[in-house]
């Protein structure tokens, strides 16, 4: 029979398991039953150089939000091919075109021949803009603008009228009645930028005009009695008889009376008390207490 003995402290036996980590030679002698001149022979197994496995990434970027980040990691060392994984991504590749809607974090792992692995992040870190404003009426036609945008640095206002302001809560009088459309553009220091488009409707002086008399004949002639108030959002009309009353109430916009009662019943020929209450889009209320004859 045939004698195997190993050298490295390997022991005795035909076959040996060996798990080096540089390069090295292992030497095997054999002898037999005769103690004849034993037969040697020496395997080498090569174990290249590893240099640990390193990956470079892209700095974290920073967008607006709606933008594209393109993402890219670079290894160096380990043995053979890298390759790459990204998580929250599906792209198999050393780089990655994203566009979140919120600062997200990206993790990419690299990953040589020998199975050796390394992970690294980058942060994209999303700067969002929203443009957002409210306003408040001074007059009637003078109005203040408050900015309630989020992560503006820039104001651009335009009161489609042909002005315009930079401030951030700028006033404005516009010069005629109508609705205008104002638009508020928001810029940060990077370049976001967000737009809203209001409406603001200008109202005309505050005037009131009442009649002092009417006759609901239904003649299709002076069939109302209905106050005429201008420039006014809130309006609210009481009519009383002689002794104090309630006859009517209304607090709808241009309210007008038709000589009937509370109770649905038609009223008498004669004087009545009304009060009238009026309130502007800058809060002004006015007042008016009369008298108006019903005619039948």
């Amino acid at each position: 029979p045939y004698q195997y003995t190993w050298g490295n402290g390997l022991g005795n036996g035909q076959s040996v398991v060996v798990s080096p980590f540089i390069t090295q030679s292992y030497t095997v002698i054999v002898t037999d039953a005769c103690n004849m001149t034993p037969a040697s022979d020496t395997v080498t197994i090569k174990i290249p150089q590893y240099f640990p496995l390193q990956v470079l990434t892209s700095a974290d970027p920073t967008i607006c939000r709606g933008e594209t980040a393109q993402l890219w990691a670079y290894a160096t060392g380990g043995i053979g091919q890298h390759s790459y994984s990204w998580m929250n991504g599906t792209v198999s590749s050393d780089s990655l075109s994203v566009s979140p809607l919120q600062t997200t974090v990206y993790t990419v792992t690299v990953t040589d021949s020998c199975g050796m692995l390394i992970t690294s992040s980058i942060t994209v870190n999303v700067i969002y803009v929203v443009a957002g404003f409210s306003y408040e009426y001074q007059t009637n036609n003078l109005v203040s603008f408050n900015n309630e945008s989020i992560n503006g640095q820039n104001f651009s206002w335009d009161f489609g009228d042909s002005e315009s302001s930079i401030l951030e809560n700028p006033e404005h009088t516009f010069t005629d009645t109508g609705v205008y459309i104002v638009t508020l553009t928001v810029i940060n220091d990077l370049g976001c930028s967000s737009v809203i488009r209001s409406p603001v409707e200008v109202y005309p002086p505050y005037h009131l005009y009442v009649p002092n008399a009417f006759s609901p004949n239904g003649d299709g002639i002076n069939d109302y009695f209905a106050p005429i108030a201008i420039g006014v959002v809130k309006t609210k009309m009481l009519i009383f008889d002689r002794w104090g009353g309630l006859l009517f109430f209304s607090d709808i916009n241009n309210p007008v009376w038709n000589g009937i009662d509370v109770n649905n019943k038609l009223v008498q020929l004669g004087v009545y008390v009304y009060q009238l209450e009026y309130e502007t889009p800058a809060k002004h209320k006015y007042s008016d207490i009369g008298t108006i004859t019903l005619i039948r």
